[in-house]
């Protein structure tokens, strides 16, 4: 488990401080916000190379007191692959399960989850490992939770964009296209020709060559990654805006999009 940053809340007070998680197949991030100033006054994101989220979770609780307080609310984003997105008029609970098992297979052990998206309009279904999910209720029992691909459905903006958050293994891929979500989905990894061919494929699937590309998360912008996608995709630009009314009292020598989807969870109400 390797820390890219750590930077430690200083004087919080738990009453009055919300804390986010964002927990992925080889990621845990978490920050800390205030609830009054809507300050983040501290944050740290690991990868995990080789223990699982569970075991790595374990370590961190113990390692770290200030999990122990009762916060004012806990919200824990997932950002885990086995999700689908359904319209509501193709929903119904009874199939929650068998629809997530015709597409991902019936192998893993997990609770169920859904997100009810723009009041019932789409509803997010997923699965969680049980005992990522028991760990995390058993840590904080009024936790919240909510799967990544909700977070970003939830601020999507107006216009056409293809929406791209990299992870150290993994990138997730938002399209939205004529005025239509058209894709979300995670796709593995290994190098820059994987990213390009599943972006390219994407587009050439919805006929939306062309559609800006917006960064967030682990990718550099004098990097080999970034300049290979910029061979196919010329309109790019970095998600590096601040979440309106958020800010931060504390210094950080990665630029601001790395971290700009994780502090995205704090705009969902």
């Amino acid at each position: 488990m390797n820390a890219l940053i750590e930077i430690e809340p200083e004087g919080i007070d738990a009453a009055s401080t919300n804390l986010f998680f964002e927990i992925g197949e080889k990621s845990i991030a978490w920050f800390f916000e205030n609830q009054q100033t809507r300050m983040i006054s501290g944050f740290s994101v690991f990868h995990l190379s080789k223990k699982i989220p569970e075991e790595a979770l374990g370590d961190i609780f113990n390692a770290n007191e200030i999990f122990k307080k009762d916060f004012a609310r806990v919200l824990i984003s997932y950002s885990l692959e086995q999700c689908i997105l359904l319209p509501a008029k193709f929903y119904d609970p009874a199939n929650n399960e068998k629809a997530l098992n015709i597409m991902y297979g019936d192998l893993l052990d997990g609770t169920l989850l859904v997100d009810d998206i723009n009041k019932k309009e789409n509803y997010t279904i997923y699965k969680v490992p049980v005992h990522l999910h028991n760990i995390l209720t058993t840590q904080f029992p009024k936790a919240e939770f909510i799967h990544q691909y909700s977070v970003l459905l939830k601020l999507i903006p107006a216009e056409d964009i293809m929406k791209v958050v990299f992870y150290a293994n993994k990138i997730v891929v938002l399209l939205r296209h004529a005025g239509k979500v058209r894709i979300i989905q995670s796709y593995k990894y290994k190098t820059a020709d994987d990213i390009v061919y599943h972006l390219l494929n994407i587009c050439n699937q919805f006929a939306a060559t062309g559609t800006r590309l917006q960064l967030s998360g682990m990718i550099e912008r004098d990097s080999a990654l970034f300049n290979e996608i910029h061979k196919y995709f010329l309109d790019i630009d970095f998600d590096n805006k601040p979440i309106p009314g958020l800010s931060m009292n504390m210094n950080s020598e990665y630029p601001a999009h790395f971290f700009s989807s994780l502090f995205s969870i704090a705009a969902c109400g």
